[in-house]
Order: structure tokens, then sequence, then C-alpha cells
């Protein structure tokens, strides 16, 4: 493997990162909007569960963000970004969302929208997910880290997911 120096942020970059922002802030607004209306605008667990689906629907837009920017080009080869911790989180937290995208559509489509968000808001397997993904990537001496942006915000949503799968049991505890 060459020793490139990673692509730097730009311009360009920055612009489609605020795009996706923006994407997963609308996205948290409906979310927000219909958690609103079914918690009565009180303060308790189902206000948590506003909010988990507002940061659920943010961090899946980064996640899909960072993606599109790891694979516009220049970017290494294709050999060596399946060894990016970072471009394999955000790979393997979009693929398992695509995955279950189509029983969320059947739900949805039924008429069954509660049960529909709350398919969608159930991002606790993503950080299994990455954790596998990364465990795997690791045990298999392909662990290499980029040390550009793009690959660094990439583990850090990464970790974010593992830590949304550590948390999210206590979290379902105390709103049951």
């Amino acid at each position: 493997m060459a020793t490139e120096s990673p692509r730097r942020l730009n311009l360009l970059d920055l612009i489609v990162l605020i795009v996706g922002c923006a994407g997963g802030l609308s996205i948290g607004r409906y979310c927000i909007g219909i958690g609103a209306h079914r918690a009565g605008y009180i303060w308790g667990p189902e206000r948590l569960a506003v909010v988990l689906a507002w940061g659920y629907s943010q961090g899946l837009a980064l996640t899909v963000t960072l993606l599109v920017l790891r694979i516009r080009r220049p970017r290494p080869s294709w050999r060596d970004l399946m060894k990016q911790p970072g471009f394999v989180a955000c790979l393997v937290v979009t693929m398992a969302r695509l995955l279950s995208l189509q029983q969320l559509m059947i739900y949805y489509f039924q008429g069954q929208r509660l049960i529909a968000i709350a398919l969608m808001l159930d991002g606790v397997g993503f950080g299994y997910t990455v954790l596998v993904a990364w465990v795997t990537l690791r045990l298999s001496g392909g662990w290499t880290p980029e040390a550009g942006a793009i690959d660094r915000l990439g583990r850090l949503v990464g970790w974010g997911w593992i830590a949304v799968y550590a948390i999210m049991p206590l979290i379902r505890i105390w709103v049951i």
C-alpha cells in the first residue's frame, strides 16, 4: 500500500455535510412532530423517546453522508477503503438500514404507521453490526485507519452507534 496523504476536506465536502445534517434534522423534525403529538407535550419516558428519535435520524443521516463523502474521488482504492474502520462503520450501518427498509415499507403502506416508525427508530442493532465489523477487521489484520478527517468522523459515528447499542437496553428498562 502506497503511503498517500489523506484527502483534505474542501468546501464541497463541507456543503455535502451541511446538506446531510439538514436532511437528518428534517427527518428528526418529522419524528419529533409525531412523538410530540402522541406524548401530549409531557416530560418523561415519552419525551426521551422523541429525543432519541431525533438523535437517531441525525446519526443515520451523518452516516450516509460520510459514506458518500468517502466514495467521492479522490479516494483510496476500494481495497484500501475496505480496511478503513470509518468507512466500514458507515457501510455496514447503511447496508443494515437498506436491508430493513423493505419491512419498514410494508408496514407503512399497510397503514400501520406507528409500527413503521418504531421499526425505523430501532437502530440498536446498528451498533452491534459496527462492533462485529470492527472486530472482524481487527482480527483479519486489515485495520488501517486513515489520518484524514472523513475516516475520523466515520470512526466517531461508529463509536456513537456502539454507544447507542450499549445504552439503549438501560433506556428501554427505564421507559418500560
